[in-house]
């Protein structure tokens, strides 16, 4: 859990006729990541004979998911051979059916798209008053122009013919709204006008009858066009229901064999072997070679490879699911490397401590809780994980609005007497407000035990790496902070004895030079910002403070009084508005405060990340077993 699990990397050579047995073993195992193998003396594979079919089916069976609707997911479908499987996909024949429904709702959505558009236009024109009558076949053009064109386009009709219809309305001083109807035998020329005047050629989309009211018509359109689409819809939704979940498993079948279909590619091979290299956890290599030799008779070879600065193992880090979302906003920031100390459960810890302390109010805390449940419930991927650390920090938020005496603003004894239960103190608290110096003090030396643990993470990366030097530098720097510490509170604050002033200064010298020994002069340049390091976690008392004093002023100003009439209901909204508000800006400046102490002052001080996930060949399955 705090360190990443060891892998092994392994060199594998089989025969050839083994190679598809040995792909679905390693793929079933989901315990193994292939990697290229480069070798210029021996030529590398290509994907297995069946990929292109596979590919085919693939193709076809996303064309028609692509179309259908999905549906409620049914039971997964045991897996079936390859032979199954294709025979099943090529069984399936409605692609056509549901190409050509397709095709019929796009042209469907397509014109109902140009009759609201010219709903639009003839509404501005005068709406269901809109006639333009003719005795003989209309063509009708509809759309914007400009004023200064509106009298060129007049003339451009005349001069094709006297029997036009032209209707147009200012929209403003620049622009007015037009629609013609002529007669179709002059379309190409007056598509010549409208070129000529810069128009785009908006025709209204013909007709399936002739009406004497233009908008009517066009109203008529759309509902015709609509109850089409219904009916397509409804044809497809029956087809979704009937097709969906089995398209979906056989599709899945699918690309799980296209998996292991392709995975010869990134191989070497001879005319009678091949071979790969792959890393896999240290823990899993006896039971794979295991099965690996029982498949193949015992004709493999397994051989164990050493990593190499150039061939760095990937990272596969294994926590308890409750640690899942830490896990999450560490990779988030960047993976471990293989060998480095795993930060998941160290921020597990303090991010909730953190936020706990800023928010720090029972009501606060509830709410807190309450959303994050919420969100969890109905959304997923990164604000889904937020979440989850958002609902394990709002305990340690309640912990500390108790410790505060804190509910929503109000303490426990002013809450005892508005209800009528006369003055009690049920429990003894330290309240921010009358406790700022001793709650900084804590805050400080909360950043300062942060630190210090950080530089102990790093010494500790730094031996498991061999580094023996940085180690000593890091060690040092514990040895800066504590001394620097305990100098300043004798100093300054007259906190620590006197007599041992001597000894913390040789302390700290030996500490500066080993620091030097080590990370070289310029690292001398960090002492100050160490100290600034720590006095970044008083943020946590201002932000806690802050929201504090927003609570008192919402509950001295706007607390509704049952006394006060209508004012009281008035009051009601305004107060739970003013308090959400709050508690929403809390809790999310004390997540990201909470998470930036974490990255820059914590992470700082061990973690390097750049890490590898590891990444296994293996398939996550949804509607198969």
């Amino acid at each position: 859990m705090l360190k990443a699990v060891p892998m092994q990397k392994i060199k594998v050579v089989g025969l050839r006729r083994d190679l598809s047995k040995v792909i679905g073993l390693l793929h079933g195992k989901g315990a193994i990541q292939f990697k290229k193998f480069c070798d210029a003396r021996i030529e590398n594979d290509q994907p297995m004979e069946i990929f292109p079919v596979i590919s085919e089916q693939l193709v076809k069976l996303q064309g028609i998911q692509n179309t259908l609707i999905p549906q409620p997911h049914s039971k997964p479908e045991k897996m079936k051979s390859l032979e199954e499987i294709i025979e099943e996909c090529k069984k399936i024949d409605i692609d056509k059916k549901l190409g050509e429904l397709q095709k019929r709702l796009e042209e469907t959505s397509r014109k109902e798209a140009e009759f609201e558009e010219a709903k639009k236009i003839l509404a501005g024109l005068g709406g269901p008053g809109t006639r333009i009558l003719l005795r003989h076949e209309k063509l009708y053009a509809l759309g914007r122009i400009s004023n200064d064109k509106l009298g060129l386009l007049r003339n451009e009709l005349k001069e094709i013919t006297s029997e036009y219809r032209l209707l147009s309305k200012e929209l403003n001083k620049f622009e007015s709204l037009f629609a013609i109807a002529i007669d179709k035998k002059f379309e190409s020329k007056v598509k010549s006008v409208f070129f000529g005047l810069g128009l785009v050629d908006k025709q209204l989309p013909s007709m399936s009858e002739k009406f004497s009211n233009i908008f009517d018509s066009v109203e008529n359109e759309i509902l015709s066009l609509k109850k089409e689409r219904g009916r397509i819809d409804r044809e497809i939704q029956s087809m979704s229901q009937k097709y969906w979940n089995k398209i979906m498993s056989l599709k899945e079948m699918l690309e799980i064999e296209a998996t292991k279909a392709k995975a010869p590619s990134i191989f070497g091979r001879t005319d009678n072997l091949f071979v790969f290299e792959a890393w896999l956890p240290k823990s899993k290599l006896n039971e794979i070679s295991h099965e690996l030799k029982n498949i193949t008779t015992n004709k493999i070879f397994i051989e164990k490879m050493e990593e190499s600065e150039e061939d760095v193992a990937p990272t596969l880090l294994e926590n308890p699911q409750i640690l899942s979302p830490f896990e999450f906003l560490v990779e988030f920031l960047s993976t471990p490397k293989t060998h480095e100390i795993d930060p998941t459960l160290s921020i597990a810890i303090m991010l909730p401590i953190l936020y706990g302390m800023m928010l720090g109010d029972v009501g606060y805390g509830l709410v807190s809780l309450l959303f994050a449940s919420y969100l969890m419930k109905k959304t997923k991927g990164i604000l889904n994980q937020i979440s989850k650390i958002w609902a394990i920090a709002a305990i340690p938020s309640i912990l500390f609005g108790i410790l505060f005496d804190e509910y929503f603003g109000f303490t426990h004894e002013s809450i005892l007497k508005m209800v009528g239960l006369g003055e009690h103190t049920l429990y003894p608290s330290i309240g921010r407000l009358e406790n700022i110096q001793l709650l900084l003090l804590a805050t400080i030396f909360l950043g300062a035990f942060h630190i210090g643990l950080g530089f102990f993470l790093g010494f500790v990366n730094s031996l498991m790496e061999g580094k023996k030097k940085h180690a000593a530098g890091k060690l040092a720097w514990i040895g800066v902070e504590a001394t620097g510490i305990l100098l300043v509170a004798a100093v300054f604050f007259n906190a620590v004895n006197q007599a041992l002033v001597p000894a913390l200064g040789g302390l700290f010298g030996v500490s500066v030079l080993l620091i030097v020994f080590a990370e070289g002069p310029i690292a001398l340049a960090e002492i100050p910002k160490i100290a600034g390091n720590m006095f970044s976690y008083a943020r946590i008392l201002a932000l806690g403070i802050s929201s504090l004093s927003i609570a008192l002023i919402i509950n001295q100003t706007l607390l509704p009084n049952p006394n006060s009439g209508i004012l009281f209901f008035v009051m009601i909204p305004i107060y739970l508005l003013m308090h959400s508000l709050n508690i929403f800006v809390g809790m999310f400046e004390s997540l990201v405060q909470g998470t930036r102490l974490n990255y820059v002052e914590f992470f700082s001080k061990f973690f390097e990340g750049g890490g590898q996930k590891f990444n296994p060949f293996a398939y996550v399955r949804k509607y198969t077993y």
